[in-house]
């Protein structure tokens, strides 16, 4: 009986260490902007053509801490958009869609995530036109090879092709 209570303690000793999860804190990879991605233009019509309009473009970033895990890496991450109203009546909504890509030595996505970013206006508050907004975000992107320091982090906005023509 002795022995038998002895290999029910060893057993419950066993099954109850901790799992603990092995992770570093890294130097915070490279970001860039898209160079056709960077500015997005929208209204808060949907009835119109673009004719009261607003345009926002990414403006800066802030990496707060950078941890790498087993299968994954996951960010702190910052972003400024400085929006422009085009047109001087009251836009009440902002919606600004973008995306957060992980990239490889080769610029390949490893792994892309999509946010979008809305804010209620009142335009009586706002000076000449001009708004910052900030989206603050911890993201985990999966891995599925070992990371590299040589990865980059790719930001930009969601853009059909009617917004792009007008931007170019």
């Amino acid at each position: 009986m002795k022995n038998c209570l002895i290999i029910v303690f060893i057993f419950f000793l066993l099954s109850c260490t901790d799992n603990v999860i092995n992770y570093e804190e890294i130097m915070c990879p490279d970001v860039f902007f898209a160079k056709n991605q960077r500015i997005y233009i929208s209204t808060d019509d949907p009835n119109t053509s673009f004719e009261n309009t607003y345009n926002a473009k990414i403006n800066n970033y802030s990496l707060q801490k950078c941890i790498l895990n087993e299968n994954d890496f996951s960010i702190n991450l910052s972003i400024l958009f400085m929006i422009s109203l085009i047109e001087k009546n009251e836009i009440s909504l902002i919606n600004l869609p973008y995306y957060v890509a992980l990239l490889d030595e080769q610029r390949k996505i490893i792994d892309m995530q999509y946010f979008l970013k809305t804010d209620k206006l009142d335009y009586k508050d706002l000076n000449v036109g001009k708004i910052e907004l900030v989206d603050s975000k911890k993201i985990v992107f999966n891995l599925s090879n070992n990371y590299s320091e040589d990865y980059s982090i790719l930001l930009g906005f969601m853009i059909d092709k009617e917004r792009e023509n007008i931007i170019n």
